[in-house]
């Protein structure tokens, strides 16, 4: 029971940990594009 409790954390853990590195991504790229946009305008 404890190793399927802790197999689980684990996985919860990865899961989070992908899902903050995929909003970190998307989020560098929406500012890169937003500076690039207004290098543009300006």
């Amino acid at each position: 029971m404890f190793t399927v409790k802790k197999a689980a954390l684990h996985q919860v853990i990865t899961s989070t940990k992908i899902k903050i590195r995929g909003a970190i991504f998307v989020g560098r790229f929406l500012l890169l594009r937003m500076q690039a946009f207004e290098n543009y305008l300006f």
